[in-house]
């Protein structure tokens, strides 16, 4: 069902959990549309922000009203292209920004002259 508001308790989840909720809300959520999220976990937001980022969506607010954090996030729409762009990335041989530069093919190769 698809909707403009949607409201997710996750005061009840540790992470990762409440970040799989929140996911999976967002997928309900309209373009344009915002996903209200209560929370009493602290790495919450952090989470949620990199959900963001590599979703396309927004962190439009951060609050803390007292043990309680209300996190509102507005959903973008681009969820689709960015998943095409990932594809793409992965398609070229091209590593993405998720992987650390220690991982990264070029630094497991061995130093020039061995």
């Amino acid at each position: 069902m698809d909707m403009l508001l949607r409201l997710v308790d996750c005061r009840d989840l540790m992470a990762p959990w409440s970040s799989l909720r929140v996911g999976s809300a967002l997928k309900s959520v309209l373009p344009g549309g915002f996903v209200q999220v209560r929370s009493v976990d602290p790495s919450d937001l952090d989470d949620l922000r990199a959900l963001c980022r590599r979703s396309g969506d927004e962190v439009v607010s951060a609050q803390s009203c007292g043990r309680t954090y209300v996190i509102l996030i507005q959903h973008r729409g681009c969820r689709v292209a960015n998943a095409r762009a990932a594809r793409a990335s992965r398609a070229d041989g091209r590593v993405g920004e998720m992987v650390p530069p220690k991982l990264r093919p070029s630094a497991l190769s061995p130093p020039a002259g061995s």
